[in-house]
């Protein structure tokens, strides 16, 4: 398995985690909700511009598909989205 495959895999687990968690004081609980794009340095950028675009293209993504949720940028996404 390749680092990006494995980088990727521990990426997707800890976000599952984080947004299926209800978070709990004395008195109530509550549930987040987010919606997160995802750019690596330096597989889907090498400077700033760079991954916030990609980043920002992923986000754009996950809105559309409904919210509440994450996806890792992929350079195919950018052809879909124009």
């Amino acid at each position: 398995m390749k680092f990006q495959e494995v980088y990727t895999t521990t990426l997707e687990q800890h976000f599952d985690n984080l947004l299926s968690e209800d978070y709990f004081d004395d008195h109530s609980s509550v549930h987040v909700s987010a919606s997160v794009g995802i750019a690596l340095f330096p597989i889907h950028g090498t400077n700033y511009e760079e991954l916030f675009h990609n980043a920002d293209q992923a986000l754009y993504d996950v809105k559309t598909g409904g919210k509440d949720g994450y996806k890792i940028y992929s350079p195919n996404q950018d052809e879909t989205l124009k």
